[in-house]
């Protein structure tokens, strides 16, 4: 995942991509790469920094540390490249996970905010599959969606294992973040980062 920190006059641009362009040049301020064991194709979202002034725009309380917004996305749609969701992180930490990006506590957190956006998501089909009428699509059918990505994420790579993974998303989701939880390494993760800072 990369992760930029960039001076631009203009972060609510109309496209995704121009909002994460410098608007002159040498304008760049920090830019990070993360990559992460997660078998995914593409990047599932790129996190931006989270100032105040942003946290009072989206009406967040001043000491939240990240923010996962799928701002309508529907998470059934197919979607080409990476989603246009907005993965908020406190501009503090962002440039902290740059300038360290490989050390215990920050490959943890990369993973905590995988894990976070997973939920995020697989809560959204949750609350869509009350609605909707339709409880039968499988994965085949949802594979190039968010919800199909995600499933990818956590499921075994079988046709029925996925099926039943995404059975699990609609019912389950807190299952859900669970597998991904195990998939991530969490555990081991947070193990490691206590290790380190003791």
């Amino acid at each position: 995942m990369d992760a930029y920190v960039a001076l631009s006059p203009d972060w609510m641009a109309a496209l995704p991509v121009e909002r994460r362009l410098p608007k002159r040049a040498n304008s760049w301020l920090a830019r990070a790469t993360f990559r992460l064991d997660a078998k995914a194709a593409s990047a599932m979202f790129h996190p931006r920094p989270l100032d105040d002034a942003k946290r009072m725009e989206l009406g967040l309380p001043l000491d939240t540390l990240r923010y996962i917004d799928l701002r309508g996305e529907d998470v059934q749609e197919a979607i080409d490249g990476t989603p246009d969701v907005d993965v908020w992180v406190d501009e503090e930490v962002l440039a902290v996970l740059s300038a360290s990006s490989t050390s215990a506590a920050a490959l943890y957190f990369q993973r905590q905010l995988v894990l976070d956006f997973v939920g995020a998501v697989a809560f959204e089909y949750a609350k869509g599959a009350v609605t909707s009428s339709d409880t039968t699509a499988c994965y085949d059918d949802l594979k190039d969606s968010l919800i199909g990505k995600l499933v990818q994420l956590a499921a075994e790579p079988n046709d029925e294992a996925r099926d039943r993974m995404l059975r699990q998303c609609r019912e389950e989701p807190a299952r859900v973040v669970a597998r991904a939880e195990h998939v991530l390494g969490l555990r081991d993760g947070v193990s490691k980062s206590l290790r380190a800072a003791s």
